[in-house]
Order: structure tokens, then C-alpha cells, then sequence
């Protein structure tokens, strides 16, 4: 899923098509300001150097910058140029957002570097100062579309060096975005980790087009070009969740996934058992693996309350179970099977906590536990500190809607959708109904309702499927 390969230059048709469809969506909701905790206001501009700067170097008037206003009441506003935009690149509409505990503001952005080579980037301001750059979208090459921004926050408990409960902020920036690869167009996404308003310093990139189960139809129909270049983005059912939906070309086929974050308490009990076994398992025989299971077992008990109390005991019973049902001596050895142990735990846990929307007993095409932040020296062996669970829950054709300019919208539990385009002056949609579609429905413009309040009904009626 990580496999950023080199692509060669894109067909100058395809890269037009990119660039048109690489402007803001006709009704999508910008986040170029941000209120920071303090009382200021931020406000970012796209314009050329002359424009927006009084200090420009030589020959760079029209070079385009991003800059950022500071607006504090009753204060002389101040203007901070974003780094590294002071150059001839092309830079893209940025992406405020402000975590509260360190009231540090966020900024996220494309640069164009090239006809077919641009970048994603994450920079940060505290204090007054900005960070340096870093470059989140994992390979330079293919040509990009605008990234969506979601936040997600949560907290959770861990025991500190003392023994001692520790409260810990963990915000999440969720971020979709399409690529330009070869024929088709692959949507991507990442998760920037902010822990206790730290970034950890690494985010895994994921290919989300590849992770789709069909394979191309027989009698391929097309799809409107601007539907593959917008990744829909945005929140889930709860706090930990977010939706995103995409048009797969390859398969010519509606996508949604919905990414949810694992709670803390539940990695770090895995954590706990792993290091566990690894202390306690090294001379496994037959005899020894009814021992082990019980005192890991009263381990999980024991360390797991900050989990859930009303489900450790369940937890418990399941991996005693695994343990049990294990060879002896391990094939693969004593690290392989705390590993082992240790996703069982994240898989029953998340799954005992939340069923999602196959908590009905069916079970999803895509169901994966992935790591939000790659692991670093000197953590624990198999596992990383931050996971997210990944599923695909919704799986349709795509309707053919001609070659009108398309726009869909997802529900926030990601199993329904609507796609509208204009015609003949009208609004046109359809929905999602079972396995399918309905037939065409129309909205017709005029009086109070034009595009924009016809796009905002729609959005709203997503959500009330």
C-alpha cells in the first residue's frame, strides 16, 4: 500500500484535466482561516510576491507566495510569509487548522514543482516562529491534487514513569488527496500524528485506490473526469472517525472507507503483554503453555482496566484461548508469537468496543488495523503507538451520468451517498438505494434556490438517508 512508484510524464490532455480539476470543488468549504485559542484570528493569501509582500527580491514581483495574517482586536494586523514559498513554484489554497493545547497553528498545502511533479506539505507556527517544512505525501513525482484536511481529537490515559495516570491530547490530521499515475488517477491518504501538540515526526502513506476489491468491467463506460480528482473527505459517526469516499476509475466504482483511530489504553496493554511474554515465554514447553495463558490472562486483568473494565474480563478469555490453541514449542519463535498475541489483542479489543457498521454480523471486503505513525528506534517490537482501523463499507457502481460536470457526497457513516451534475440549467441526482441507485431526480433552479443552496440540500440529505 506504500509503494510510491516513479511514473513518466503525464499525457498533456490528462494534465489539463488535472488542473481544471484541481480547483476548489463549486460548493466545497474552505479552511483558510483558523481562530487560535489566544484570540487571533488567522487568515491565509494566495497572491503574487508584489502583491501581498513590500520586501520582494529582485525579479521575483510575480513570483507566486502564500502569506498569513495575524488579527488580534484592537492590534495592527502582522504578515508572516509561509516557508519556502517565496520561490516561482505554484503554490496551492492552504489548509489552517489551530491545535488548542498548544495553540500552535497548522498549515497544509500543495506546491506545484513541476507539470508534473508537486508536493504536500506541513508546517507549523508557535510561538512566532514557523517549523521547518515537511513534505507528508510521501513521493514528489506524480501530480497531485488539492489535499482535504479532517481533524480528529481524543485523549487517553497512560501510566507514566511513576505508575502514575497520565493524561495524553492526541489529534489526528486526516488528509485526502489524488495522484495522477500512468491512465488513472489513485487517491492517497495519510494521518498526521500530533501527540500532546507534538508531531511525531513520520507518517505511512496508504493507496487507497489499491485496496479496492473489484476488477475492471468488461465494457469500461468512463467516468467523469472531475469526480477522480476529488477524494471526498470529511467527518464520521463519532470523534474518532472520519469518511472518505472516491470514484475509482480502475474499477468505475463508488468507494467509501471509514478510518477510525484505536484508543491508546488498547495499545498500550498489547504493549504490556508483548513485553511480557517476552520475559516469561522464552523456555515455552506443552506444560508451560497453560501457565503462561493464566498469568497473562490475570496480566490483562491487571494492567487493562484503563481499557474498558466492562470488557477486560472478555478480553482476557480470548487471549488465554489463542495462547492455549498455540504450538509448543513456537515454529516461528517467542517474538513471532508476542506479536502475534499482541495484534490479537488490538483486533478483539477494537472489535469488542466498536463493531461499526458490520455490527450486524456481516463482515466488510476491507478490514484492516494500520499504523498511523511507522515505528522508530527503540519502541516495542510488532507494534506502533498509534493505529488506525481501515474499513471499506460501501462498494457500488458508479451511475453514468454523462460527461457533465459530477460531484458526490458521502453520509457520515459512509454507506450512503449522492451524486448530483447540471443540466439543461437544473440540478439532476440520483441516491444510493440497496446495491444500486434511484433513478434520476431533478432540482430545478430558480427563485430562491440557485446551485449553491440546491449543492447545500443535497449535502444535508446525505445524512438523512
Amino acid at each position: 500500500m506504500e509503494n510510491r512508484n516513479k511514473m513518466a510524464a503525464i499525457p498533456s490532455i490528462l494534465l489539463l484535466a488535472f488542473l481544471v480539476a484541481a480547483l476548489p470543488a463549486r460548493s466545497e468549504v474552505l479552511r483558510d482561516a483558523a481562530l487560535g485559542f489566544s484570540g487571533v484570528i488567522y487568515v491565509a493569501r494566495n497572491g503574487t510576491c508584489e502583491e501581498l509582500l513590500s520586501n520582494c527580491a529582485a525579479g521575483a514581483a510575480d513570483y507566486p507566495v502564500v502569506v498569513v495574517d495575524l488579527l488580534v482586536a484592537g492590534e495592527e494586523p502582522r504578515r508572516l510569509l509561509l516557508p519556502t514559498t517565496d520561490d516561482s513554484l505554484v503554490e496551492g489554497v492552504p489548509t489552517l487548522f489551530v491545535e488548542s493545547a498548544s495553540d500552535t497553528l497548522y498549515v497544509v498545502w500543495e506546491s506545484r514543482i513541476g507539470p508534473d511533479v508537486s508536493l504536500v506539505n506541513l508546517a507549523w507556527l508557535r510561538e512566532g516562529e514557523w517549523s521547518e517544512v515537511i513534505e507528508v505525501s510521501g513521493d514528489s513525482e506524480p501530480l497531485k491534487g488539492p489535499p482535504k484536511v479532517e481533524i480528529t481529537r481524543d485523549t487517553f490515559v497512560l501510566a507514566d514513569e511513576n505508575g502514575e495516570d497520565q493524561e495524553h491530547l492526541r489529534s489526528l490530521l486526516h488528509l485526502a488527496w489524488s495522484e495522477q499515475r500512468e491512465e488513472n488517477v489513485e487517491a492517497f491518504y495519510t494521518a498526521i500524528v500530533l501527540e500532546d501538540a507534538t508531531y511525531l515526526g513520520a507518517n505511512s502513506v496508504f493507496n487507497l485506490s489499491k485496496l479496492d476489491p473489484n476488477r475492471a468491467p468488461e465494457e469500461p463506460a468512463g467516468v467523469p473526469a472531475n469526480l477522480l480528482y476529488a477524494p471526498q473527505l470529511r467527518p464520521g459517526r463519532d470523534h474518532r472517525t472520519v469518511i472518505v469516499g472516491l470514484a475509482n476509475p480502475a474499477s468505475e466504482r463508488f468507494l467509501s472507507f471509514e478510518i477510525r483511530l484505536i484508543p491508546g489504553e488498547l495499545t498500550e496493554l498489547a504493549q504490556l503483554v508483548i513485553l511480557e511474554i517476552l520475559a516469561n515465554g522464552s523456555q515455552l514447553t506443552p506444560e508451560s503453555l497453560a501457565s503462561l495463558a493464566d498469568r497473562i490472562g490475570g496480566h490483562i486483568v491487571d494492567v487493562g482496566f484503563r481499557f474498558h473494565p466492562g470488557l477486560i474480563g472478555s478480553l482476557a478469555d480470548s487471549v488465554r484461548s489463542l495462547i492455549l490453541s498455540q504450538p509448543s514449542p513456537a515454529p516461528d519463535g517467542i517474538a513471532a508469537l508476542s506479536e502475534r498475541i499482541g495484534g490479537h489483542i488490538v483486533d478483539v479489543g477494537a472489535r469488542m468496543l466498536d463493531g461499526g457498521v458490520f455490527s450486524n454480523g456481516a463482515l466488510p471486503k476491507v478490514d484492516l488495523f494500520l499504523s498511523a505513525s511507522p515505528p522508530t528506534d527503540g519502541q516495542f517490537p510488532g507494534l506502533v503507538p498509534h493505529l488506525v482501523r481501515l474499513q471499506l463499507v460501501d462498494d457500488r457502481p458508479i451511475p453514468p451520468v454523462g460527461a457533465n460536470q459530477a460531484a458526490f457526497y458521502v453520509s457520515q457513516n459512509g454507506t450512503k451517498s449522492v451524486v448530483s451534475w447540471m443540466r439543461k440549467g437544473n440540478l439532476h441526482y440520483r441516491e444510493t438505494r440497496g446495491d444500486g441507485w434511484t433513478a434520476i431526480r431533478r432540482i430545478e433552479l430558480g427563485g430562491p434556490i440557485d446551485a449553491t443552496m440546491a449543492e447545500r440540500i443535497l449535502r444535508q440529505r446525505v445524512n438523512d438517508l
